[in-house]
């Protein structure tokens, strides 16, 4: 590929094209934010996983208790609140941030939760 052909294409060094609006410059470091959103992401669906299946197991079993479910509930909708709140007073200057920091605010507590309940299950 040469630049006359594609004037705002790039390839970086994992040959990885990328390719922009006339006018607009090419961000240093977009694959790599690009690649740890992406494995953020995957965490984040994997532990969620995770923990819908503790929480499932637990409530099949009759080890669940009321009090879970409920906590459960709240923990939902008070996470959306606090990324809604964040979100509107963040300064978001791009998708990718906003992206960064939804999945960042979520997965914090999705990890939290998986540790959580896997101490409850150790005897």
């Amino acid at each position: 590929m040469n630049a006359r052909q594609f004037p705002f294409a790039r390839i970086d060094r994992a040959g990885i094209v990328a390719v922009y609006q006339e006018g607009s410059r090419m961000p240093r470091n977009s694959n790599g934010d690009l690649m740890k959103l992406a494995h953020d992401s995957y965490w984040l669906w994997a532990e969620s996983m995770m923990v819908m299946g503790m929480r499932t197991t637990d409530m099949m079993t009759g080890r669940g208790s009321n009090t879970e479910n409920l906590l459960m509930v709240t923990e939902k909708l008070q996470a959306g609140a606090e990324l809604a709140i964040k979100l509107a007073t963040g300064g978001l200057t791009s998708p990718e941030k906003t992206a960064h920091k939804a999945v960042r605010h979520y997965r914090k507590r999705v990890t939290a939760n998986r540790r959580r309940l896997a101490r409850k299950k150790t005897p």
